[in-house]
């Protein structure tokens, strides 16, 4: 079965168009079919000592293989029409000759090239090359009456034959188009969540962003009126500061998201060790982590040397971090450890905060919808970082598993490869 596709496929290139697929598809379906026919039909023939029509068979055999080779060699349009032509001669010919019903076959010939050829010109000088022959022969049955006909047998098996060949090729074509068209069903779902999705994304985005804005302004329209004294000022700077930063997360966020929707996620993988990286992103975090009073614990994390994207692994922790600080309770622990596990490092990041309902943690992994909620403070993130976060340890030849219960905390946990 695995070879049979494999020669339904010789010639199709990467990028081609489904109708140019499944042309070539059909033309090789059609040429093994035809040159395996006239090999039976050959052998027959000549063990019955019909020699001139064992050697019309002989031909019609090779130009049906030939059409595999043209295939293969990219060689499309006129190679499939001068083979089909051999075998509309070749088929009259023995119909002339031997009054064995192959003129029908000219029939199933139009019929296949009117859906395979695209040049109008060339299918019509085809189709009338054939309705001419087709006409002449069924006005002028066994026309050179010079050879013997065949039994009548051997027509209701020719007839037969064509029948089924015909059959056989509209349930090909159906189920080809069918297939087709399930998939652009399956295509345009797709394409009407993400839709969905991102309709969703930007009014959240211009939502939350908009918040902090107005607040800002209306800050400094208060200090320029002098309708606030300095220390009030500095009390509200800290909670504007806090929404700017979280503002700034999500736009860093969203530009990711576009940049790998417009370039695709390229990985640079190299050596890299675990705890230098950990520990340098704690340290950016020293004041969102102040602002809570969150204790952070990495007495169980080994220096482990990864094998992965170093931008990569910074986007994922990260995002991950970002998130145990969002969602952890003020006054709460996060924990990070590491541990080596078949051939790779389990990276964990641990809050005790509000937790994920199993409704939530299911969707929040998957790849055409995103979740996103309030923090403790009522931080409020896009719900793309997850999603980055498990395209780009997938490409990395990892993954990020959740385990969470509303209430009691989350734990996400990042798999990736070892270095060698």
């Amino acid at each position: 079965m695995q070879t049979l596709k494999k020669l339904l496929s010789i010639g199709i290139q990467p990028g081609m168009f489904y109708r140019e697929r499944r042309k070539i598809s059909v033309i090789n379906i059609a040429g093994l079919i035809g040159g395996f026919s006239s090999m039976i039909f050959m052998l027959k023939n000549y063990n019955n000592g019909l020699n001139d029509l064992a050697v019309l068979n002989g031909i019609t055999m090779l130009a049906g293989f030939s059409v595999l080779y043209f295939n293969f060699k990219h060689y499309y349009t006129y190679p499939a029409v001068i083979v089909g032509l051999i075998y509309s001669l070749s088929c009259a010919t023995s119909a002339m000759m031997y009054n064995n019903n192959m003129e029908f076959y000219l029939l199933l010939f139009m019929g296949i090239y009117f859906i395979l050829l695209n040049d109008f010109l060339t299918l019509l000088l085809f189709s009338v090359v054939n309705a001419v022959l087709f006409l002449f022969i069924f006005s002028n049955p066994h026309y050179l009456s010079g050879y013997p006909a065949v039994s009548e047998l051997h027509r209701f098996i020719v007839l037969l034959n064509g029948i089924l060949l015909f059959l056989f090729f509209l349930y090909y074509f159906k189920k080809q188009t069918l297939n087709h068209q399930h998939q652009i069903e399956a295509q345009n779902k797709k394409l009407m969540l993400l839709n969905r999705n991102k309709e969703k994304l930007f009014a959240i985005l211009a939502h939350d962003i908009r918040g902090p804005i107005n607040s800002a302004g209306a800050a400094f329209a208060m200090v320029q009126n002098k309708m606030i004294s300095k220390e009030e000022f500095e009390e509200i700077s800290l909670k504007l500061n806090q929404q700017i930063s979280n503002v700034r997360e999500n736009v860093d966020t969203l530009l990711m998201w576009s940049q790998s929707q417009l370039n695709g996620i390229k990985v640079n993988k190299a050596n890299i060790s675990l705890k230098p990286v950990v520990l340098k992103l704690i340290s950016s975090f020293e004041i969102l982590l102040e602002s809570k009073d969150l204790t952070m614990v990495t007495s169980d994390l080994p220096d482990l040397k990864i094998y992965a994207d170093e931008d990569h692994l910074e986007i994922i922790l990260r995002n991950l971090l970002s998130n145990a600080i969002k969602f952890s309770f003020p006054k709460g622990t996060i924990m990070i450890s590491a541990a080596q596990k078949d051939n790779c490092a389990e990276i964990s990041i641990q809050d005790f905060g509000i937790g994920i309902s199993s409704e939530n943690a299911a969707i929040i992994l998957q790849s055409h919808s995103f979740y996103s909620s309030y923090g403790t403070l009522n931080e409020k993130g896009t719900g793309l970082g997850l999603k980055f976060c498990s395209e780009f340890a997938e490409k990395n030849g990892g993954r990020i598993n959740l385990k969470s219960k509303e209430g009691e905390g989350s734990c996400f946990t990042l798999r990736v490869p070892l270095a060698e």
